[in-house]
């Protein structure tokens, strides 16, 4: 896998760390995953972090995109409720990519903002941009 997570419920958040290669097939896995499983609390918020990813799987475009978005945008919206999304990246396809989804989240009232900055993302989940999130990876 491309990706791992870890599962803070003392911050109420989901902090997912991709690596370089990030392929549709684990993008689609982790669009679910992280739902499914059982440290998950309805309603907590999700730092995304692709600042590692520098080779995007190049059938990354609007309609994968849109695909992994209609995948979440039943069921899964009604988990992440009111929660923020953040998610942030250092290169400017990456960042391309995820205003995509953004935009695609907006119009069902999800609030999710890409940044292209790690402390500007912290704060607006509140957090301290210096806290080492992957400490807990295993609590349930």
């Amino acid at each position: 896998m491309s990706y791992e997570q870890t599962f803070r419920p003392d911050l109420n958040l989901v902090y997912t760390r991709f690596g370089p290669r990030l392929s549709l097939e684990d993008a689609r896995q982790c669009a679910v995953d992280t739902f499914r499983d059982v440290r998950y609390r309805a309603g907590m918020s999700e730092l995304m972090d692709f600042r590692g990813l520098t080779q995007p799987d190049i059938r990354f475009n609007f309609e994968t995109i849109h695909e992994i978005w209609e995948t979440q945008a039943t069921w899964i919206r009604e988990l992440r409720r009111q929660a923020e999304v953040v998610m942030v990246a250092r290169s400017d396809l990456v960042f391309g990519l995820l205003r995509i989804y953004a935009s695609l989240a907006a119009e069902d009232g999800v609030r999710v903002t890409p940044c292209r900055d790690w402390n500007a993302a912290c704060r607006l989940l509140a957090l301290d941009p210096g806290l080492q999130l992957r400490e807990r990876t295993a609590e349930a």
